[in-house]
């Protein structure tokens, strides 16, 4: 999680980004953003996660969310934990992945240098889903320029509102 903020207000709506380690671009395949807009239902209706505005782009994720259950940081941490361990499973099993040896050394190397990881050898792969930013929207107007940004960058032709309404 961020240093620079953290989640105070639990009762608060905040704007975060996931950024994919080195910038790999692994949501241009459709499984992989399958995989995570899976998690993400999955902590919608069993965890109480709120999600106002989500966009998925090739290496990042941008979400609007909030919570009325449990502590947000817990379900982010849960929604992160196991979509890097499905997506990683999902290349490793991918016979048709270009780009698998590639990507598992780079995520292997980033789980072994993250100084987050007590016993790095125990979690090399946990580390799809790294760097997080976290800001919490400061007035409405704020709030609408970023849906409305997202809704912008959706239109890049990676994703499209339309492939999981």
């Amino acid at each position: 999680m961020s240093r620079k903020y953290k989640f105070r207000n639990q009762t608060a709506n905040y704007f975060i980004s996931f950024t994919v380690v080195n910038w790999i671009d692994v949501f241009t395949r459709r499984v992989y953003k399958d995989i995570l807009v899976d998690s993400m239902n999955y902590c919608a209706k069993v965890k109480g996660l709120l999600i106002y505005a989500w966009v998925i782009m090739s290496n990042y994720v941008h979400m609007i969310v909030g919570t009325d259950d449990l502590r947000l940081q817990d379900i982010i941490r849960d929604l992160k934990k196991y979509t890097s361990k499905a997506v990683l499973k999902s290349i490793k099993d991918n016979s048709c992945e270009s780009r698998k040896e590639w990507m598992l050394n780079i995520f292997r190397r980033a789980g072994i240098e993250n100084s987050n990881n007590a016993r790095a050898t125990a979690r090399l792969y946990r580390v799809v889903l790294q760097k997080q930013s976290i800001a919490p929207p400061s007035t409405t107007a704020r709030l609408y320029r970023v849906v409305l940004q997202m809704q912008f960058n959706s239109k890049s032709g990676l994703f499209s509102s339309n492939d999981y309404l």
